[in-house]
């Protein structure tokens, strides 16, 4: 997806080559099988830091920084207007989950996401944590489900149109 977004928003054009997994892309960078990869920064960090992969630019808005090699910027700095989609993980729960076992899992979730292991867990996988809720962090996949879902349509990847699920075109 990273690739196709890449594509579209600076108009280069590259032949997409698909992996079984973001793993196995970025082995197959690193043995030249192919000339570039664009995966997970958890996926690449460790090929990074062992000098296999040569870093360009990251899809955030802010600078990334891969404890044991350095800052990669962010592809803002090149294309203000890039379309950051982001690779977001996140817990969810059905829509009718009580307000109350929200509110306990949304608790249990801030401690966890303020752990040490949790920021020790990211500086190894070299990734930014956010902890988004409800209303915030819906809109910030609405919005990513938007970029994406009409990008493969209009690349002709997906037949059916987004508009026909009500999803508005960004």
């Amino acid at each position: 997806m990273g690739l196709e977004v890449f594509k579209k928003a600076t108009e280069v054009t590259a032949r997409h080559v698909p992996y079984a997994g973001g793993y196995p892309a970025v082995v197959a960078t690193v043995s030249g099988e192919c000339n570039v990869v664009m995966q997970l920064s958890m996926e690449q960090a460790d090929m990074v830091r062992a000098k296999k992969l040569r870093p360009l630019a990251n899809t955030s808005l802010q600078t990334l920084n891969i404890s044991g090699y350095g800052e990669v910027p962010s592809i803002a700095k090149w294309y203000p207007k890039f379309p950051l989609t982001g690779s977001h993980f996140g817990l969810m729960v059905p829509k009718d989950t009580p307000k109350e076992v929200v509110t306990a899992i949304s608790k249990a979730f801030d401690v966890a996401a303020n752990s040490a292991a949790i920021k020790k867990f990211a500086d190894e996988k070299a990734i930014f944590t956010e902890n988004l809720k409800e209303d915030e962090a819906m809109a910030m996949a609405e919005k990513s489900a938007s970029i994406v879902t009409w990008l493969l349509f209009e690349a002709g990847a997906a037949k059916i149109s987004p508009a026909q699920f009500n999803i508005p075109k960004p």
